[in-house]
């Protein structure tokens, strides 16, 4: 009799056992189906990951192309700008020498009219210089007009910015 208490009691331990071991068995279950849920949505996520990774590659590709594009216009423009400076100095210089030529031929203009004046037309060689130097005025006149054509031209290239100072500083021709 005692054989078989223990063996009952031996019996019920082991059935407590096998229902705690089946409990635990569904808690395993339940949890290694929620870790493979879980990994499978990290899996997905990763795929979703590389995707971006790839368009974001792709996108910084193209960023670096459009960078160095506009790298290259900058620069080319920074040189022409440049150029730009360079004429409109050139011009300015020019444009400074034909009036220090111009008022020194409307000097030699005035001297020679007040001379004619005083002379009444005494000689032919006085009219033929003053015919000369009217024509080295005109001359003048047109480098001049010429030169302005050009500044205005450079003026014209620069930025808007740069356009209306330098505008601003962009002689008149004098009237004659």
């Amino acid at each position: 009799e005692r054989a078989r208490g223990a063996a009952e009691s031996a019996a019920d331990a082991a059935t407590r056992s096998r229902d705690a071991l089946a409990t635990e068995l569904d808690r395993v279950r339940r949890s290694h189906e929620t870790l493979q849920s879980d990994r499978d949505a990290l899996a997905r996520n990763l795929d979703e990951l590389r995707g971006e990774v790839h368009e974001l590659r792709a996108a910084h590709s193209t960023a670096t192309e459009q960078l160095a594009a506009a790298t290259a216009q900058r620069d080319a423009l920074a040189s022409a700008l440049e150029q730009t400076r360079s004429d409109l100095h050139a011009a300015r210089q020019d444009t400074a020498g034909l009036r220090a030529d111009l008022d020194t031929a409307r000097e030699q203009l005035a001297a020679e009219r007040t001379a004619r004046s005083v002379a009444d037309a005494t000689s032919a060689a006085a009219q033929s210089a003053i015919t000369d130097r009217d024509a080295r005025i005109a001359e003048l006149t047109e480098q001049l007009r010429q030169a302005h054509a050009h500044l205005e031209r450079a003026l014209t290239e620069q930025p808007s910015g740069e356009n209306a100072d330098a505008h601003a500083e962009a002689p008149t021709e004098p009237g004659r």
